[in-house]
This record gives structure tokens, sequence and C-alpha cells, in this order.
């Protein structure tokens, strides 16, 4: 069995969409675990509408970001795969079944991404994907998976300590547990496939503020810490900042080039 998580805010207009894109594209055993983070746009009942009696929702009474969400989805989870899945985002028919089987194809291998098109109100407008075999270089250069594509296996992200509750790390909660998880002697991979609908609009600098981009900084300085990276980690830290700073006309240039390497 495998057990899909997401945590959702204000998410009435898509999460029901999300859940379903799941749903019909995959024919296995599953649950569905639903973090209501304090919603207050009636995200629930899109939920409840669904009667599936495979859903699970748990509804916080106070916002308390996105890693608390995941944290307490995976600690309900029976599954020995943890499918993520994001409220805004779209699962493409396959992805799990295919992300499953690499999985089990590659015992030595923990976790598992794979490419996604970039889409903005319902038009896509471009894709994205990252190397099949991030290694530690990879990783400390950026986040070089796309968070709502991944598959763990359970018992990896258990034993690395499961998702961090803790507020600092708000819109890279994923980022800190791959450095985790690395630290921990686990490796991620990505599927080359575009297996996902990627919420996102052209050539924004994302979804992140400064106040998120300075908790990269911290996220980047603990993995170099971890990951024993010396003085390139330590600098490396610094980069999301820089990047923010970045006019938007270089940022576009960079994200075209960011993989040329």
């Amino acid at each position: 069995m495998i057990s899909v998580v997401m945590g959702f805010f204000n998410a009435a207009s898509t999460v029901k969409k999300a859940v379903k894109s799941v749903i019909d594209g995959y024919e296995g055993e599953m649950e569905i675990i639903l973090c209501d983070d304090a919603s207050t746009d009636g995200s629930a009942d899109e939920i409840l509408s669904l009667n599936d009696n495979r859903i699970t929702l748990i509804r916080n009474t106070e916002n308390k970001g996105l890693g608390y969400c995941l944290r307490e989805c995976v600690k309900l989870a029976r599954g020995e795969y943890i499918v993520r899945m994001d409220a805004d985002d779209v699962s493409l028919e396959g992805r799990i079944a295919k992300q499953i089987a690499f999985l089990e194809e590659h015992k030595e291998i923990a976790f598992c991404g794979t490419g996604a098109y970039l889409s903005y109100e319902g038009k896509r407008w471009g894709k994205r994907s990252y190397p099949p075999f991030p290694d530690v270089k990879v990783l400390l250069k950026r986040n070089p998976f796309i968070h709502p594509t991944v598959v763990f296996r359970k018992s990896a992200l258990t034993e690395a300590g499961n998702y961090s509750a803790d507020r600092k790390y708000l819109r890279c909660e994923d980022y800190e547990l791959f450095f985790r998880m690395y630290a921990h002697g686990e490796r991620g991979a990505n599927l080359e496939e575009f297996l996902l609908e990627y919420e996102e609009a052209p050539f924004s600098k994302g979804k992140h503020t400064f106040s998120t981009r300075l908790n990269e900084c911290r996220v980047r300085r603990k993995g170099g810490k971890m990951l024993k990276a010396g003085l390139k980690g330590f600098l490396m830290s610094f980069y999301p900042v820089a990047l923010y700073f970045l006019p938007r006309s270089i940022y576009k240039k960079l994200r075209f080039r960011m993989w040329a390497d």
C-alpha cells in the first residue's frame, strides 16, 4: 500500500482536482492523508465532498506550516511508500506506478522524484527536470528535487527523522529533509519523464519571499555542516539571498542555464 500525504491552506479552488488526479492516476491500494492547515475558504468541504473512505483529513485549529502538516501525515501513514503531492498541482497518469517500479528495482535509492511541466492558470509554459542521480555536490548547489513529485520509502524517511515542524524552515522543508537524508547515508534519484503539472508563474522568482530565502540560507548552512562541506558549503549558504536580489532579466537567463554545467 502507498500513503499519499498533502498539507494545504486555503486551496478550495484546486485541492479537489489535485486529490482526484492521484485517485484517477493510480490503480493500486492507497490511503490519502491530508492536513488542512486552518483554512478559512472551505477547502476541507471540497475534500469531504469526494466521499472517499481512503481519505483521512486532519484539521489544524491554527496555521502551523507545511512541515508540521506533513510530519503529522507521515506519522499516520501505513504505506511502505510515502507519496508527496501539493494542493495546486496535478499528478499525471502513471506517475506513481513508475516511481514505485523504479524504487523496487533500485533498492539503494531512498526516494525518487520526476520532471514536471510548469503551468500557470491551466496553461503549460515550460518544463523542469533535474539530474537523474544528484550527488552531494549537486545538493549543495541547489535543491535538485521537485518536492511534490517525490515518493519516499517510509522507512528511510522516518529513520532520518521525518519532516521538521520548525517554522524557521518554512518553504524549505523539503530541502532541509533532503540534507538530513543525505547526511544519514541515503540518496535520491529523479525520473527523466515529466509526470506532474507544477503550478508556477512564468519566470517568477518562485514562491519565496526575502524571509524564506533567509530560511534557505539557514538550511544550506546546516546542510553544509552535516555533510562536512567546509568553506564551499559556507559560501553556498549565501546563494539564496544573492538570488533574491538579482534583476529579473538576469534571473530569467540563469533559470535557462541552471543545469547547463
